[in-house]
This record gives C-alpha cells, sequence and structure tokens, in this order.
C-alpha cells in the first residue's frame, strides 16, 4: 500500500509541477521577503519610502567616504528623483549594477562602514527596479553619461553621449508601479522626518527635497535642539566619536521623555537595546556620584534623549529595522553612557544643579 502511494505521489509532483522563478519575477511575486510591509503610504515604515531610502543610503555612503556633499531629491506624484554630485559609477555597471545579482564577499573581511558599498552588495537596486514601472539610472563622469531605461526590471534601451556643464554624479528616477503599490499616498511630512534624520546622522551633508534644503552642522546635538523648543533645563549634552554619538537634556515642560535612536544609519523607531542605555546610563551615573537618592519617574519626566551607535552584524525585529535586538551589547552602552553623563556631572556644574533639583 506504501509504495503504491508513494508511486501515485511521485506521478503527480514532477518538474512541470514547479514553476521556476528568475530573480526580477521572484522580487515582484514575494516582495514582502525584501521590503516588509507594502502599506499605503502612511506610515514611514511603508515599502514606498524604503525604497526612497535605498537610493539616499548608496549616496550617504559616498558621502562618507568623501565623493559627495549634495543630494538632490524631487518628486511628482509617484514620480521620484534623486541627484548626487558623487562621481557616479562606471559607465560598463550602469546596466548590470540594478539588473545582475552579484556580492563581494570580501565585504565581511573589510573594516566596518554604516553603508554597504553599491559594488559589494547591489540587492536593493535591484528591488527598486523591479517594483518600478518606469526607472532610469544615469551615470555622468567628466562631461559624458551612460544612462539606461528599465520598466518592471526588464532593460528597454541604453544611452551613451554628452553631458556638458553638469558635475558628476549618479541620478536614479523612478515611478512605483501602481499595480503593486494600490493604493498609495505618498506624505511630504514623513519624507521630511526621514531626511531629517539622515542629515542628522551626515553632518555637512545637503539634502534638497522639492527646494527645501535639510542641512545639519552639529549632528544629534541639532535633532536635541530642534526638538527642545528652546525649553531646556541646562545645555545639551553631547558626546560623538566613530561608533557612538549621544546627546541629550531636559526639557522644562516635563513632557513624556521623547527618544530617537540609531543603528548604522537606521532609525530605530521601536528603540531597543541602545535606547534603553540611555535612561539606564543616566541613572546610573548619578547613583555613583553622591548626588542624591534618585527618583526615576522625575529623571525620566521631560528627557530628550538620541543615541547612535554602529556596530557589526546588527540583528533587528523585521525587515524594516525599527527595532535592535542585540540585548547582548546593552551593558556595554549603559556603561558607556554612564561614563559620559559623570564627566559632565564632574565638569559641568550647570548639568550637575539641574539634576540635583529635579530628582529631589
Amino acid at each position: 500500500m506504501y509504495n503504491k502511494y508513494m508511486e501515485k505521489q511521485n506521478n503527480e509532483f514532477t518538474e512541470s509541477s514547479f514553476k521556476f522563478l528568475n530573480h526580477i519575477d521572484h522580487i515582484r511575486s514575494r516582495l514582502e521577503l525584501y521590503i516588509g510591509d507594502i502599506g499605503d503610504g502612511s506610515k514611514e515604515t511603508d515599502g514606498i519610502y524604503f525604497l526612497l531610502k535605498f537610493i539616499i543610503d548608496r549616496s550617504i555612503y559616498d558621502f562618507q567616504n568623501g565623493y559627495c556633499n549634495k543630494i538632490e531629491i524631487t518628486r511628482d506624484n509617484n514620480k521620484f528623483s534623486i541627484r548626487d554630485n558623487s562621481k557616479g559609477i562606471d559607465f560598463n555597471d550602469v546596466v548590470s549594477i540594478v539588473r545582475d545579482v552579484y556580492l563581494n564577499n570580501d565585504f565581511t573581511n573589510r573594516p566596518f562602514t554604516r553603508f554597504k558599498n553599491i559594488y559589494d552588495d547591489n540587492i536593493n537596486f535591484i528591488v527598486l527596479n523591479a517594483l518600478s514601472s518606469k526607472f532610469t539610472i544615469k551615470s555622468i563622469q567628466d562631461e559624458k553619461y551612460a544612462s539606461a531605461y528599465f520598466s518592471k526590471g526588464k532593460l528597454i534601451r541604453e544611452e551613451k553621449g554628452i553631458e556638458k556643464d553638469h558635475d558628476n554624479g549618479l541620478l536614479i528616477e523612478f515611478v512605483a508601479d501602481d499595480t503593486i503599490f494600490i493604493p498609495l499616498h505618498i506624505e511630504d511630512k514623513i519624507i521630511n522626518t526621514i531626511l531629517s534624520n539622515c542629515v542628522y546622522l551626515n553632518p555637512g551633508l545637503e539634502i534638497t527635497y522639492n527646494n527645501k534644503i535639510f542641512l545639519s552642522k552639529n549632528g544629534l546635538f541639532d535633532l536635541i535642539k530642534n526638538h527642545s523648543n528652546n525649553q531646556e533645563e541646562y545645555p545639551i549634552i553631547h558626546y560623538k566619536d566613530n561608533n557612538l554619538e549621544i546627546a541629550f537634556t531636559h526639557s522644562k515642560d516635563n513632557n513624556k521623555a521623547k527618544y530617537f535612536s540609531y543603528v548604522n544609519g537606521f532609525f530605530t523607531s521601536e528603540g531597543g537595546a541602545h535606547q534603553n542605555a540611555i535612561l539606564k546610563g543616566i541613572t546610573k551615573a548619578i547613583k555613583e556620584t553622591e548626588i542624591s537618592e534618585i527618583d526615576v519617574s522625575k529623571l525620566q519626566h521631560g528627557l530628550i534623549g538620541a543615541i547612535s551607535i554602529n556596530i557589526d552584524n546588527p540583528i533587528f525585529y523585521n525587515q524594516k529595522n525599527v527595532k535592535l535586538v542585540n540585548f547582548e551589547i546593552e551593558d556595554y552602552y549603559i556603561e558607556s553612557v554612564k561614563n559620559i553623563v559623570k564627566e559632565a556631572i564632574k565638569d559641568k556644574t550647570h548639568f550637575a544643579s539641574s539634576i540635583q533639583k529635579r530628582i529631589t
């Protein structure tokens, strides 16, 4: 009986029973694996904003390596145009970089960088290309250009020519495929938040969106300043090194605590181990001084804190990277924040007296 059953099963399932997808078709039919929830544009974690950040991150990588300092973004309904002043990409790679999957295995052996080089992992570009009804890539170098035009991941045509009076750089234009993104209501408010986070994490980078300029000179210090509405109880405490940046103050309005946290350039809107370190590190620093006993609730009210870390192999809650779940790092960052706060207590009398007044 068993053998007859197996024989029947084998007769029913053959190679023709399976559909083999190329990578473009796989992306379009299983897009949740690549961008998470598609959404309708009402939340920052919706797919359209994830696609936009793909492109911005590539330009930011060039900024961090000294090849770019401006990104210009325009939007007309569902059509985006992103142009930077980077060195562009090799003309021979204009098509393959957004169509053909290739990974550079040497990436894991290189020093840590916040964003991957496009030549190390180009899958994000392929995803964007596959999910766009129209997609254009154009590289400009030394008054020459090479461009390629696609529709839903399929190459339509290529061009090469002269591009006088234009800076070197890369231009990406895409129209989100309206057969996938249904419905889609893109919100400028969400895009403004995304771009603000980008410049806070990359002081000196200028981003223009539909003629509105985003620029930060002082990183997370500027973020806290903009959210405190000039109601700081004491001057903002700010510290930055290669792998950690933190800024915080307390607001006189004593509202609910506000936290902003980032990992490797991603805004972790749901926090995680690194965000926990802000309050816990401050609390621990105060406990180790002889200021007074602590009422943690008073310490938390009005707190406005931001932290950004760079780590190898971050583990996030989902594809949207909204929550860091590497909880084994929490103690390390609590200690780091504690030491920063203890130095501030020792060196900044206004800060120390404000904390003393707040917690007693």
